[in-house]
């Protein structure tokens, strides 16, 4: 299993296996909370056509989240992990 990379930035991990698909876009962290995955290599690169490239996550979406915040602090508790997913799935929609 490993990473097969294509043009454009854009990259498949054969290593994951979901019913999302397992291409990506490989912005500068690569995978990460940033990640958003698409179905296939052809789908990733109709969104780079539309866009000039992935968009992304916005930041106001990031402070909401768990994962932008140490299990220790406060704001924690309150928050939801994953907040972005609903709009990665807009994103793909396109």
């Amino acid at each position: 299993m490993s990473i097969i990379k294509y043009k454009n930035h854009i990259c498949r991990d054969t290593n994951v296996i979901d019913e999302r698909g397992n291409v990506y876009y490989e912005g500068q962290a690569g995978q990460g909370c940033g990640t958003v995955w698409f179905k296939s290599v052809k789908h990733a690169e109709a969104i780079i056509k539309k866009f000039g490239n992935v968009p992304e996550v916005p930041k106001e979406l990031c402070l909401k989240c768990q994962g932008h915040y140490s299990i220790t602090d406060p704001k924690y508790k309150f928050l939801i992990n994953f907040n972005c997913e609903s709009w990665k799935e807009d994103i793909v929609k396109f």
